[in-house]
């Protein structure tokens, strides 16, 4: 007996990975399966018998696994959460806050949206235990950039990925790091990682000081209540005609600006500070801060309203972060 070895294997998997394709896969192997007997040449119809009932056992165990694929996730309400989303106003932009519908599984996840097709995705996952001999804050931050985002695919001809994180990413995952880290407890020990990726850009602008503000939510949803945020990040710049602010500027917009401005900061204070451009007066300055902080304060209350309703929908359960007693000897032997 011959068995057609690859038609079997192609109709195995691909029934295995795409069930709903099953009842059209199954006429294609009857149709080239052939198992024929060497001595005769006679097509065995039992055999097309056997290879249904092969696959409709494959169905069965499809199903099966599948079950327990399902039982063994770590959230088990993971599959049946409901997407809530809200839209605000913030310097004259359209800005979109969603949960529910991306990284179910993580801690927290949130994506930052606007009106021109910009799209980050900030998680943050938890790891409740912790390592005693820690004599640091394992927090670590990274900023993804996605070829795809921009409809390109990385790499050449022959090796089609994308190569170590770019320079600007690099820079993005330092400025969401920098506001974020001291707004826990000192002392902390457990390790949390935040990753924002930019599924979707525009490419005229850059979208990385939302990582800040999509940071701080995602920390909030994850339900660390220690977290002494909100935090939000906004970029703003100065236009040519020296009088005018615009908050999220193109990349038009900052090669022909006076100021280019990225700042961090709580309700009631400023945290950081990047800044770049010509000289400006002071006076220009003290008014381009009172202009980012009234930005600042607007996202952060935009962070408070959508905890609030993500809560209504999905109880937020909360995580008690641990953190060991600083050590003081040395600071003792200096005193």
């Amino acid at each position: 007996m011959i068995l057609s070895f690859d038609f079997i294997s192609f109709g195995c998997v691909f029934s295995f990975s795409f069930p709903s394709f099953f009842h059209i896969i199954s006429p294609i192997l009857f149709r080239f399966y052939r198992i024929r007997d060497a001595g005769s040449g006679m097509r065995n119809i039992f055999s097309v018998v056997s290879l249904h009932s092969f696959c409709q056992r494959t169905k069965k165990i499809y199903l099966i696994i599948t079950h327990c694929m399902i039982a063994g996730l770590s959230d088990q309400n993971a599959l049946t959460k409901v997407m809530v989303t809200k839209t605000y106003d913030i310097g004259g932009k359209k800005i979109t806050f969603e949960s529910g519908r991306l990284a179910l599984l993580a801690d927290g996840a949130v994506v930052i949206r606007d009106e021109e097709g910009n799209y980050l995705l900030t998680t943050v996952g938890v790891k409740e235990e912790v390592n005693m001999s820690a004599s640091f804050f394992p927090l670590s931050v990274e900023f993804q950039e996605k070829y795809y985002a921009t409809g390109k695919i990385g790499g050449n001809r022959f090796m089609k990925r994308e190569g170590r994180p770019s320079e600007a990413a690099i820079l993005n995952s330092r400025m969401i790091d920098r506001p974020i880290r001291p707004m826990f407890p000192k002392g902390t020990i457990n390790d949390i990682q935040i990753i924002s990726t930019i599924m979707s850009s525009s490419g005229n602008s850059d979208y990385g000081f939302y990582g800040i503000t999509g940071a701080s939510l995602a920390l909030q949803l994850a339900g660390i209540t220690e977290f002494e945020g909100p935090v939000a990040g906004i970029r703003i710049a100065l236009l040519a005609d020296g009088t005018t602010f615009k908050f999220d500027p193109t990349i038009t917009d900052l090669s022909m600006a006076l100021l280019d401005l990225t700042v961090a900061g709580t309700e009631d204070a400023i945290t950081m500070v990047e800044s770049q451009g010509k000289e400006v007066d002071e006076s220009v300055m003290i008014r381009a801060f009172e202009f980012a902080h009234a930005l600042v304060r607007d996202l952060i209350s935009a962070q408070r309203d959508f905890v609030a309703l993500y809560h209504t929908t999905h109880p937020i359960t909360e995580k008690k972060l641990f953190a060991v007693a600083l050590k003081t000897e040395l600071k003792d032997i200096v005193d």
